[in-house]
């Protein structure tokens, strides 16, 4: 039997340990948890934690029976819209791009489900809609941040959750304005954030309200930006110059190993936008280092230089990759270990890398993790983003893996690798080298109180304050006496003290009927059944007009679905056009140059013909030249010859046998002096020394 005594010692107790554990938390938690939500306006509200209430707070809310913050109930003044058929599920993509444009809830908190949970990397504990709201107002990128986009990409679907879309985003802005932490202000440095790409999931129900968003620093690579691979307020922090504690976000085993290593340095950004090979190309390149598992089957898809990089893990390079004993283990520890890969795409800021989601599972029915034998337990893996890099020859030059995208799905306690499957199959890692230190004191906390709030440490879910935990939990205290010694109450009323006043029934007296009373009543029965089917009327013409503009958003939807289905075809076709102009003009280009230099060909042995006919007439002029210098002819013979005026003379000529001559010209204006030519067939003169010869073409010539 508990006495009410012990029970009030029990809470005191209670209570002082919470208060113990609470300043444990307050110590090593820090002020950043991770909170990657942009909101519109500060609040004057001081939240002592933008993640998760503190254990007084959960405390209190354990007795407290006021759910509804002193609001009564009260119908809505719009009905909920309806429900959304499972074949339109690209409704979806267009109400994540509205919840997006309202700063994930900021503008409008109406896009929230009353039972709406937000989930981030760091806390195990989840946030409703009254505590994410407070943060949304207390924490304002918006404001300090005026020029903050999302840079929102990849809308996808999940193949196993149809009601949830993700999308990644590669925020970016300029602080303008103070940063609002939960101690201190920074004031603006001008200073520009490029947080690294993170992957932001919404999960809608069937009336399209948001019931989780999983965001504020699921990052995919932590290696790029300039926010030390962090997101949301953590990376807004980093670079206003007061970035997080590495012991907040990294698990405490792999921040000493980072210190005594060698620091990393950030990708820098691609200095092209053009991939080396075709979106289909590249994703099947993606495709075959996968199918070869990472090249485990197939090294040399893998390029010498290549790497890996996780989210606590590496870079690690080709050979470290490929002999890591536990990653061999696998497949004997689990024969029908499952990868499912989903969603591929190419990354449009990075054109040489290839994107995917992948899911594992399997039982572990063999030797692994140092045990012989398996146990039959089996995994099944969250949500996890991997991708690929490649080089121009098609090589893999980087691979990152095992970044968490939802923790509450899967039975891998919100790990992933490795971890996550040692975790699910009961062998779990030691947490030092997998959580950090905030998330290993939240689940010592969360698994204290299990069996006072009845929620398990690896479930996402709220706790009841409608109904108390601490109060159900109580023992029901039994009776020793039977219920027939139980003392009777008593028949008299006990005396109430003389300065409280007595309660009393108000007594009525009935109206006597009248004459007219009957009449009376139908007509009022008559005005009232009036009003009624007045009220019903206006109810009927107000669930039309409803109905009418359900009808009109729905169709408004639908025509922006469609309008947007041309604009990707349309951007379709005018790149596919622009590939084909592309390849057109480099084809002409190319036929361009081949005549080109066919042309400079011909020029070429053009000019090598006519040098070569130079030189052989120069040659034939010298040889001319010589034999007119040889030939001195005798003063008698020039005194006898009758060379006739303006007639050229041949000398050293021959007859051929058509009848014409060939001989060295002399004394001709058309030719030089000693240059051979053959005349036309000769008509008249007899072909011999000292005589003149006409041709055909009426020329004359001396023979000598």
């Amino acid at each position: 039997m508990i006495s009410w005594a012990n029970r009030n010692t029990v809470a005191v107790s209670v209570s002082v340990f919470l208060l113990s554990c609470h300043s444990i938390c307050a110590f090593y938690a820090g002020e950043y948890a991770g909170v990657g939500l942009s909101c519109r306006r500060s609040s004057s509200l001081v939240y002592r934690n933008a993640f998760s209430p503190s254990p007084l707070d959960k405390i209190g809310s354990l007795f407290s029976t006021d759910d509804t913050s002193g609001l009564l109930p009260r119908p809505p003044s719009v009905p909920p819209p309806e429900t959304i058929e499972e074949d339109d599920f690209n409704v979806f993509f267009s109400l994540a791009r509205a919840f997006l444009s309202s700063d994930l809830g900021a503008l409008d908190n109406t896009l929230l489900d009353k039972n709406f949970l937000w989930i981030n990397p760091y806390d195990i504990n989840p946030l409703g809609k009254k505590d994410y709201l407070i943060a949304l107002n207390f924490f304002d990128l918006r404001k300090s941040f005026p020029d903050l986009d999302y840079r929102a990409h990849d809308f996808r679907l999940d193949p196993h959750e149809p009601y949830t879309i993700r999308f990644t985003s590669r925020t970016v802005g300029t602080m303008r304005n103070s940063l609002q932490l939960r101690n201190s202000a920074i004031p603006p440095n001008g200073r520009v954030m490029k947080c690294p790409p993170e992957t932001i999931s919404i999960t809608f129900s069937s009336s399209g309200k948001v019931t989780k968003l999983c965001s504020g620093g699921f990052v995919m690579d932590r290696l790029v930006g300039n926010t030390g691979g962090v997101s949301g307020v953590a990376g807004a922090a980093a670079v206003a110059g007061n970035p997080v504690s590495a012991f907040d976000t990294t698990p405490p085993l792999a921040v000493i190993g980072r210190f005594f290593g060698r620091t990393l340095k950030p990708l820098s950004d691609p200095e092209t936008f053009l991939a080396p090979f075709p979106e289909t190309v590249m994703v099947q390149l993606a495709k075959g280092v996968v199918a070869n598992d990472i090249g485990a089957e197939d090294s040399d898809l893998l390029s010498e230089d290549f790497v890996a990089v996780g989210p606590v893990t590496g870079p690690i390079n080709k050979e470290t990759f490929l002999e890591n004993p536990r990653r061999l283990d696998l497949t004997v520890g689990f024969p029908d270990l499952n990868y499912e890969y989903s969603n591929w795409r190419v990354d449009p800021f990075d054109p040489y890398r290839v994107w995917a989601d992948r899911r594992g599972s399997g039982t572990r029915t063999g030797s692994f993790g140092g045990i012989s034998t398996g146990n039959g337990a089996s995994f099944k893996g969250p949500p996890e983003a991997v991708s690929f890099t490649f080089d121009d020859n098609g090589y893999c030059t980087r691979a990152t893996l095992d970044y968490i995208l939802d923790p509450s799905v899967g039975n891998t306690g919100g790990l992933a690798g490795i971890d996550g499957i040692l975790y699910a199959t009961g062998t779990p890692s030691n947490p030092l080298t997998s959580r950090p230190i905030p998330q290993i004191l939240s689940r010592i906390h969360k698994s204290f109180f299990e069996s006072f709030t009845g929620i398990a440490v690896d479930e996402y879910v709220l706790e009841k304050t409608s109904t108390p935990s601490i109060i159900a939990n109580t023992p029901i205290v039994t009776l020793s006496k039977k219920v027939n010694d139980m003392v009777a109450p008593p028949k008299v009323a006990p005396k109430l003290p003389p300065n409280e006043a007595k309660l009393s029934i108000p007594k009525f007296n009935k109206p006597k009927p009248s004459l007219t009373s009957s009449w009376n009543v139908g007509k009022v029965e008559n005005v009232r059944e009036k009003k009624s089917f007045e009220k019903t009327d206006n109810l009927k013409m107000e669930r039309k007009n409803q109905e009418e503009k359900k009808k009109k958003k729905q169709n408004e939807v639908k025509k922006m679905m469609s309008i947007e289905k041309e604009k990707n075809k349309k951007m379709d076709e005018s790149k596919k056009m622009k590939m084909e102009d592309t390849k057109k003009k480099k084809l002409e280009e190319a036929k361009k140059m081949k005549v080109e230099e066919a042309r400079k060909k011909k020029m070429e042995d053009t000019m090598k013909k006519k040098m070569e006919d130079m030189k052989k007439k120069k040659m034939e002029k010298k040889k001319n030249n010589a034999a007119l210098s040889s030939f001195t002819p005798s003063p008698k013979s020039a005194k006898n010859r009758a060379l006739p005026r303006g007639v050229p003379a041949l000398r050293n000529w021959r007859k051929n046998r058509d009848g014409s001559v060939t001989g060295l010209i002399c004394g001709s204006l058309s030719y030089d002096d000693g240059e051979k030519i053959t005349t036309s067939t000769i008509l008249s003169g007899v072909i011999q020394s000292k005589n003149v010869i006409r041709t055909e073409s009426g020329s004359k010539y001396y023979l000598e």
